[in-house]
């Protein structure tokens, strides 16, 4: 098994386990870069994300160059709440503000419902 893949296990399995607490809405992921350190993403959008996550491409593992050893993709939400460099994964009960969203960009950020600035 890769590290990408024990991973994206590891989400599965969390998130399989979080379904049955009422009270977590969020997962809060963190990362290893010099923007974005952490952010959410509700509940709703991680099962989607889930499955669309990666450790591997075309046969091969991702590059660390391009955010190895697992990119957490979330297919229905701007790319910006999909992440590089993962290094840890929380459910929480609170909304979790990151980088991005704390700098303007929509807490959400689906694209179909032009969620890409806050209107604060």
């Amino acid at each position: 098994m890769t590290p990408g893949a024990a991973i994206v296990g590891a989400v599965q399995t969390r998130y399989e386990a979080a379904k049955t607490h009422q009270t977590y809405n969020e997962l809060v992921y963190e990362v290893v870069s010099a923007l974005l350190e952490q952010t959410g993403v509700p509940m709703a959008e991680i099962e989607s994300m889930v499955t669309a996550s990666q450790d591997m491409y075309d046969g091969k593992t991702i590059s660390a160059e391009h955010g190895g050893p697992v990119r957490l993709v979330v297919p229905r939400l701007y790319f910006w709440k999909s992440a590089k460099w993962v290094t840890g994964l929380t459910f929480t009960d609170h909304e979790v503000l990151g980088f991005w969203e704390s700098n303007g960009y929509h807490r959400r950020g689906d694209p179909w419902k032009e969620e890409r600035y806050s209107r604060s």
